[in-house]
């Protein structure tokens, strides 16, 4: 079917009725614009996956202007302005009052768009794996110079150059970023697959429109239930754009799947359609404050140092006992394990869970330690997320071990348990770890007396304190066990001064006198006259087993 509006020939089809029979009566089921991604190929894809959803919902699927199966457009009409304005003028062209809209990728982008000038005709929004602003291709090409292949990352290169000469060049695109685009991607199954493409739309979106896209601060001002779904593996619209625009939308649900791709829709198919299905069910209510904008209220509630001036010296600090990671890991039995890397700073634990095979989730709510961890774990089995240990965000029942690395004594531990045991697989483990200085020896032993010269009453707060005591009161976990490992550490001495400046507690007691400090230290250990050091160190920590749920 065709649809003439505003001088294009724009093709659409429906999928279900919309008067249906409920027992006695007929009621109208809510219509639901499929919007598609791209933009430059067609529906035919979305159909398929999407039937499912057709006894909920009256399924509109169209193509945009000049692409699929809709009729030739000038090239200068490729824009997402044009398109917005195109399904507002489907919408009135098929005498609906309000619609809902089902936006993928690029077609979230136009729904967002679409939800701030045209509220008033909306019923429902459905956002999947999609971004709020042109920040997601400076972000998709970092991951694809982290993760992807030579040729990928030229094929990536042409798209977001605008650079496709013809169709063919799309198609090889898709096939070559396959793997890229989904978990589970069928090299077979994709060549065999026939979408009608237009390369002039898609290189007027990559090449031009969309450097301007960005509707983050309009996001607050959208009313309408709104359900926002994105990818832990996802590259060209990375997950924590959904989590913001989840942040950003009063009362957005978001769901985040774990094992999905870019292509959530195939990727983990029938959990994505339970998901849609369970939101036409049942939407969520919007909260009565319209104009504020929610984004991430744990992290600003709950973070009590900034640690941004020092992060770059993060790296300097001492690894901890091998020994001792080995036992954190062998706890859970299992090869591989997924694990939970709470106030990971940048990447201090997490490189040594890494390099015993976990799967790692790393939150960590400062963005300077956050940015040098992630360019610390590059090519690693880890995904990065803004949180904290009292609300991390992740998904529940979903991890074997969750580390807190010197990070514990940063939350509100009973709070930070409860939420450990949220997101703990039945069974699951926990554990806090420190690196203790060894008091007893000489070169620790001074450094510890200079720091008293300036702060006699100075204190490491919980730090040191036995972490068993919590653990018990939290109701939630086994008896924990102790771990104590010896690890000496060999280090230059300009490192070693170096992670001093990197001492939160220290910074935060000393105040003003904190430089003066670190002169001292730095006077004391040069008078040493030796270029290296060897640091004993004890590394400290608590691990314990999440008790079966009733």
């Amino acid at each position: 079917m065709y649809a003439d509006v505003r001088g294009a020939r724009l093709f659409f089809d429906v999928d279900g009725a919309g008067l249906v029979r409920d027992r006695a009566t007929m009621r109208h089921k809510p219509v639901l614009f499929v919007v598609p991604g791209g933009p430059g190929g067609d529906h035919s894809r979305l159909k398929a996956t999407l039937a499912p959803l057709a006894d909920k919902a009256q399924l509109v699927y169209f193509d945009y202007r000049g692409c699929g199966w809709s009729a030739p457009a000038p090239p200068g009409t490729h824009t997402m302005d044009t398109y917005v304005d195109d399904v507002e003028a489907l919408r009135s062209h098929l005498g609906l009052d309000r619609i809902g809209l089902l936006g993928i990728s690029y077609g979230g982008m136009v729904s967002m768009t679409y939800a701030t000038r045209y509220q008033r005709h909306l019923s429902h929004l459905i956002l999947v794996v999609t971004a709020p602003d042109h920040r997601f291709m400076t972000r998709a090409q970092e991951i694809v110079a982290e993760r992807g292949t030579p040729r990928q990352q030229a094929a990536a290169a042409r798209l977001f150059r605008g650079g496709f000469e013809n169709s063919g060049q799309m198609r090889d695109y898709f096939e070559t970023m396959g793997s890229m685009y989904a978990q589970h991607f069928d090299t077979a199954e994709e060549q065999s697959f026939t979408p009608r493409f237009n390369h002039e739309a898609i290189n007027a979106a990559y090449g031009v429109d969309l450097h301007k896209y960005d509707v983050t601060a309009q996001l607050s001002g959208i009313t309408v239930p709104t359900q926002v779904i994105g990818a832990r593996h996802d590259w060209i619209c990375a997950p924590e754009f959904s989590v913001e625009i989840a942040d950003r939308i009063p009362g957005a649900q978001l769901r985040m799947f774990e094992n999905s791709g870019h292509n959530v829709q195939d990727d983990e198919h029938g959990a994505f359609i339970d998901v849609v299905r369970g939101f036409l069910d049942h939407p969520p209510s919007t909260p009565p404050t319209r104009g504020k904008v929610y984004r991430m209220p744990a992290v600003e509630k709950y973070v009590k140092w900034d640690y941004t001036d020092l992060a770059a010296t993060y790296t300097q600090r001492p690894s901890y006992a091998p020994s001792a990671i080995d036992r954190i890991v062998e706890a859970t039995g299992k090869p591989g394990p997924r694990v939970a890397d709470v106030g990971a700073g940048n990447a201090h634990l997490t490189v040594d869970l890494l390099a015993r095979g976990c799967v790692v989730d790393a939150v960590e709510p400062n963005e300077a330690m956050r940015t040098i961890g992630i360019q610390r774990t590059q090519g690693g089995t880890v995904t990065w997320h803004v949180g904290v240990g009292e609300d991390t965000g992740l998904e529940t029942d979903a991890y074997d071990l969750v580390t807190f690395g010197s990070s514990f004594a940063t939350t509100d531990r009973l709070l930070a348990l409860k939420e450990t045991a949220r997101i703990l697989r039945e069974r699951g483990w926990f554990t806090c770890i420190w690196n203790h200085r060894d008091l007893n020896d000489p070169i620790q032993n001074e450094v510890e007396s200079i720091i008293r010269r300036h702060i006699p009453d100075y204190g490491y707060g919980v730090r040191r304190a036995d972490q068993a005591p919590v653990i018990i009161e939290s109701g939630l976990f086994e008896e924990p066990a102790t771990i104590r490992e010896r690890v000496l550490h060999r280090v230059p001495v300009e490192d070693w001064l170096a992670a001093w400046r990197s001492h939160g507690i220290l910074e935060s007691q000393a105040g003003d006198r904190f430089p003066a400090i670190l002169e001292d230290i730095d006077a004391y250990v040069r008078s040493l006259g030796s270029g290296e050091l060897e640091i004993p160190y004890e590394t400290v920590g608590w691990i314990a087993r999440l008790r079966p749920r009733r």
